[in-house]
């Protein structure tokens, strides 16, 4: 047989054997569903939509963010902005209480259809739940008493005694710059009675407390005895709203929503109204 004609068969061979095997492949490849971001096509929207009302969990009271008014109606910064949300996306909004350990469950199970409470948008999280664009910039603050004059920022805190919240990116941060031995996890900063975490910085059984900046603002302006160390946050801790994975035309909703707030200077009124950043 001629040479080039011997080529050829190769050549003929190894081209059919690629086909068959990349058929092979393609029929038998483990089958992964890929979300379709661009065209969404599933109903968490319209089941919102045909009920009226948004079901969205908060870890409530939690300073000015959010907290039971007088009428005991939720009310705060963050009431705020998820009624304005699900007013453009015209329905009601009802907040319900849960505890910060059992939120994100809720929210994963589909019991809720969405949360807020300040929550970081971090890997971990965007991996179990979906998150909306950011409406807040809540990054991590120390207070103090206005008398301390040693804890001017994170690098000063390691031999002090400083207060946290449970299960939170400020439990990560006392991590870094706190010995151990000296971090106290409260499960909430709700203050009951001479309880809690501000309680206890005032009495001095805490040196410091690491709190997102808006709680820092609310408790620095209703306690004169107490300032923010340093500058201001030391981190960046963008919060945004999560819902179930895969609802991803309830998530473009309160994202349109959040969008048309902050063009339209809705979300900086509702700052304005809640979070003072003026120097305290």
């Amino acid at each position: 047989m001629p040479k080039k004609t011997i080529i050829a068969v190769v050549i003929a061979v190894l081209v059919i054997g690629v086909a068959a095997g990349s058929w092979y492949y393609y029929q038998t490849r483990p089958k992964v569903a890929t979300p379709n971001t661009q065209q969404p096509t599933d109903n968490s929207l319209a089941i919102v939509k045909a009920r009226g009302t948004l079901k969205v969990g908060a870890d409530i009271p939690y300073a000015t963010m959010e907290f039971f008014d007088k009428n005991g109606q939720p009310a705060g910064f963050d009431i705020d902005v998820i009624n304005e949300i699900g007013r453009r996306m015209g329905v009601k909004v009802d907040v319900i209480d849960y505890d910060w350990d059992k939120l994100f469950p809720a929210v994963k199970s589909g019991e809720l259809d969405a949360a807020i409470s300040v929550i970081g948008i971090t890997a971990t999280r965007s991996r179990e739940m979906l998150f909306s664009i950011p409406y807040i910039n809540a990054g991590q603050t120390i207070v103090v008493r206005k008398s301390n004059t040693t804890i001017t920022g994170p690098d000063t805190l390691r031999n002090a005694v400083v207060g946290c919240q449970k299960d939170t990116l400020c439990e990560q941060e006392t991590a870094k710059y706190v010995n151990p031995k000296n971090v106290r996890l409260y499960e909430s900063f709700e203050e009951t009675g001479n309880t809690g975490a501000l309680a206890d910085l005032k009495n001095g059984k805490l040196d410091a407390v690491m709190v997102g900046y808006e709680g820092a603002i609310a408790w620095v302006g209703s306690n004169p005895d107490l300032k923010i160390a340093g500058t201001g946050p030391f981190t960046d801790s963008f919060g945004g709203i999560p819902t179930k994975l895969g609802n991803y035309t309830l998530i473009n909703a309160i994202n349109d929503a959040i969008r048309g707030m902050k063009s339209d200077g809705t979300l900086d009124k509702i700052t304005a109204k809640w979070l003072n950043t003026s120097e305290q």
